[in-house]
């Protein structure tokens, strides 16, 4: 609960928002998910030595291997985000960093950012609308959203921050690597 947790479940969840219809994600919520052990191991599993990017590393691969995602909306799962805004904030500092060395590391959305860091800076504002159009298409919390705005554009800019910081001067994952 509390802010902290609402402001990362919008910047975390934007892309299996519980009201979205069924699509195929490039990516989800690694505490969400389910597949047979043996496809997990074949895609070789969560990297050991990333701590906010092992799932995203993952799912590239996994996609790689021939294998699709697929969001249920009639599935459900609980994830607890870390209390408080400021260890939301840190949190999705990291995520931004482990985001730009994804975006090195796989050909994906958004490399572009990568090789000119400042452009970090407006993926925040992009997502933003992101996600309010998808809010309003298919039919989510848009108030909740509205309210929680100036919070969501903070930790948008603190997830900013990370990016910026690490597709300056490369030092993912050694720097935050650590036991889970």
């Amino acid at each position: 609960g509390g802010l902290g947790a609402r402001v990362a479940w919008f910047i975390e969840a934007g892309s299996v928002f519980p009201n979205r219809p069924a699509h195929q994600p490039k990516s989800a919520p690694a505490p969400c998910f389910a597949m047979p052990r043996s496809v997990f191991e074949a895609a070789g599993g969560f990297r050991t030595d990333v701590y906010a990017a092992e799932d995203g590393d993952f799912f590239v691969r996994l996609r790689a291997a021939g294998h699709a995602l697929q969001f249920v909306p009639a599935a459900r799962g609980d994830h607890v985000f870390a209390g408080g805004m400021g260890r939301t904030l840190k949190r999705l500092g990291e995520l931004g960093q482990a985001a730009a060395f994804l975006r090195r590391t796989h050909d994906l959305p958004g490399s572009a950012a990568v090789r000119q860091p400042l452009l970090a800076f407006l993926l925040p504002f992009a997502r933003m609308a992101q996600m309010l159009r998808r809010l309003v298409t298919e039919g989510g919390p848009v108030g909740q959203f509205l309210l929680l705005s100036p919070a969501i554009l903070l930790g948008l800019m603190a997830w900013a921050r990370g990016f910026y910081r690490e597709a300056r001067t490369p030092t993912y994952p050694s720097a935050t690597a650590r036991e889970c």
